[in-house]
């Protein structure tokens, strides 16, 4: 029990998609599942479910999913048509058209899972569904690309773009996809061709050459690019500032606050976040609400970003930096399971697609470091990403108490003191006043073996905090080393007190009950 972490399971599935002293600027939102659901009727079907019924019973369930688009068609918000639409496709999952639609409001309006879903669903349902298949399977690739891009998951969303060119989607939006895509990957020659290619001043060719110098981690060429400056860089297919056009506007205009995010021009950059909302389609129907909150690495009065939130809980656009951690603030403020859960998982999300985007990236690592720290199953994922944030604090001569103390409770965890002291030793001096980081380098101490250093380590903790369990466990077992049976039993029979039911002090104290009686009666 080198730390007691917050247990809780989190679906890898979630996982596998900081705070700097912040706080969140707004009061933690309860969960409210009821808000959220629009699970189908209850004789909803698969796609192979479905096509084993008869064809009677198969034209049946197609008028009545008509019925429910009928009714999304008409709902007056947001909420009701995901309803109607879940409930189409549940009734008929070869209703395409619904499908398609799912993916558009869950792209924007839901989240990355459940966007990805409905994208399966269209998947199974191409070859069954009625209509032009091509076109639908057109569209689909498309909204699947953006989806992508916006993750920075480019070799995926490249494929998507090949599935949207092989089934005619419009050339432009294949064009302009695929060099924003190369961007990601590296490939800026063949992306800057693509710009080339588009009319002088266009502001495609704008977006593309500035995600290019983005990429490659310019973010000041970049800005000179989107703001039509002299960048020094003689593009002549550059010139003027950028003027994003329907029907990419949203996306364009989120890029470009980013940008201007990353080289903290944070006036410009809340001027084209509010601009990208006002191109967010279907916008009016849905409960939007603004929340501004500090970047990754801000202190809570230093500076706030804008972010737009769809039933006050999934990102919509604005400052991703911002989103991932107020994520992380309300994880950490969470008060029941279901709610830490969602946070935790949309907190883990975000943080990985800014580190993709190298948007904050060493604060983003943290974020996501420090979460998946609470999970026993996620600590090596853990280990590496707050190894890798360290390495550039260090550079930057920033000394981040819990980026130090959480890598140093998870190398003690991986049996590796030797690494864990020098993090610890460099906690406790930043912050002398916190008992649990004394408790886990009294710990180390005691595993490396200088037991003189770690029992006034051990000691200044319980000073600080006598009812944490965790340092009078680990004095007990610095006394067990000591060969001080009765020193060591009592003082895991006072952190069994205060931690009951913990099997880590159960079995050591167990064991040592054990021991005593030996001796006793040995003498």
């Amino acid at each position: 029990m080198a730390s007691s972490r917050a247990g809780g399971v989190l679906a890898l599935a979630v996982l596998a998609g900081v705070l700097a002293g912040c706080q969140s600027t707004v009061p933690p939102v309860a969960y409210t599942p009821s808000q959220l659901e629009y699970a189908a009727e209850s004789d909803s079907l698969g796609i192979d479910a479905f096509l084993r019924l008869s064809p009677a019973e198969q034209q049946t369930r197609r008028r009545a999913s008509e019925r429910w688009q009928e009714r999304a068609r008409r709902a007056p918000d947001l909420l009701r048509e995901l309803r109607a639409l879940h409930t189409a496709v549940g009734l008929d999952p070869s209703a395409g058209g619904a499908w398609l639609r799912l993916i558009r409001l869950r792209r924007w309006f839901t989240d990355y899972q459940q966007a990805e879903d409905a994208l399966a669903g269209l998947q199974a349902a191409l070859p069954h569904t009625r209509g032009p298949r091509r076109e639908l399977a057109a569209r689909a690739a498309i909204s699947a690309a953006w989806l992508r891009y916006e993750r920075g998951e480019w070799r995926r969303g490249l494929a998507w773009v090949d599935s949207a060119a092989v089934n005619g989607a419009p050339e432009n939006d294949v064009q302009l996809l695929r060099a924003l895509h190369l961007t990601g990957l590296g490939r800026n020659r063949r992306a800057e061709d693509v710009a080339f290619r588009f009319a002088q001043m266009d502001h495609r060719s704008h977006w593309i050459y500035g995600v290019s110098f983005w990429r490659r981690g310019g973010a000041e060429p970049a800005h000179a690019v989107f703001t039509g400056r002299d960048s020094g860089l003689d593009l002549e297919a550059v010139s003027g500032a950028m003027y994003p056009q329907e029907p990419w506007a949203a996306e364009c205009f989120r890029d470009y606050g980013m940008v201007e995010e990353l080289v903290e021009n944070w006036w410009l950059a809340e001027q084209k976040y509010e601009a990208a909302i006002k191109h967010v389609p279907d916008r009016e129907r849905v409960d939007l609400r603004r929340v501004d909150h500090p970047p990754l690495g801000r202190a809570s009065t230093e500076v706030l970003m804008p972010v737009w939130l769809a039933y006050d809980r999934h990102y919509v656009t604005g400052s991703l930096s911002a989103f991932t951690n107020l994520a992380h603030a309300r994880y950490r403020a969470a008060g029941d399971p279901a709610t830490r859960e969602f946070w935790a998982g949309a907190a883990v999300d975000a943080a990985g697609t800014c580190v993709r985007l190298r948007v904050d990236e060493a604060w983003a690592r943290r974020a996501r470091g420090l979460i998946l720290s609470d999970f026993r199953d996620q600590w090596p994922l853990a280990r590496h990403d707050l190894q890798q944030a360290l390495r550039t604090f260090d550079r930057r001569a920033i000394e981040d108490v819990p980026t130090l103390a959480t890598l140093g409770n998870l190398y003690l965890h991986a049996e590796r003191p030797q690494q864990a002291r020098p993090l610890l030793e460099r906690a406790v001096a930043a912050a002398p006043e916190r008992p649990r980081i004394w408790s886990d380098l009294g710990l180390a101490l005691v595993q490396i073996g200088e037991v003189d250093r770690a029992l006034p380590a051990l000691e200044m903790a319980l000073e600080l905090d006598p009812e944490l369990a965790v340092a009078w466990y680990n004095r007990g077992l610095l006394r067990y080393h000591m060969e001080d049976l009765d020193g060591a039993v009592s003082d895991l029979e006072r952190a069994h007190e205060l931690a009951p039911g913990d099997r880590d002090i159960e079995g050591l104290l167990e064991q040592l009950r054990r021991r005593r009686a030996q001796q006793q009666r040995g003498s």
